[in-house]
């Protein structure tokens, strides 16, 4: 007895449930879209004001990890991607890149001579 309560109380909900969502019509697709574009603009607002590290300070955490100065490395490149920088470069015979995250200043991929370290 208890359990068939239970299901009509359910089942009565979600009848309720979809006839407030039918009476309310297109007008909260319009809210939900223009919703969604505020969030998709803040979130690239915050996004380019999210870096918290700059080119420098990135090349910095590069060569304090490999224990060398920056005028040891050759042919160096550093590229902005997805808030992370990408900074390669040749050492001692050997190519690496890494990926340092210019939110945290976390190292998040080394590659060397194009292979993953971890």
């Amino acid at each position: 007895m208890k359990k068939t309560i239970k299901i009509m109380a359910l089942v009565l909900c979600l009848i309720f449930t979809a006839s407030l969502m039918a009476a309310c019509g297109n007008d909260n697709k319009t809210e939900i879209n223009n919703t969604t574009d505020a969030v998709t603009t803040a979130q690239v607002e915050t996004t380019a004001a999210a870096l918290t590290i700059d080119e420098a300070q990135a090349k910095e955490i590069v060569w304090t990890d490999l224990s060398i100065q920056e005028t040891a490395a050759e042919n160096l490149t550093v590229e902005l991607k997805d808030n992370s920088y990408i900074i390669a470069f040749q050492w001692s015979g050997f190519d690496y890149q890494y990926t340092v995250n210019g939110v945290t200043g976390v190292i998040d991929e080394i590659l060397f001579d194009g292979s993953p370290l971890w």
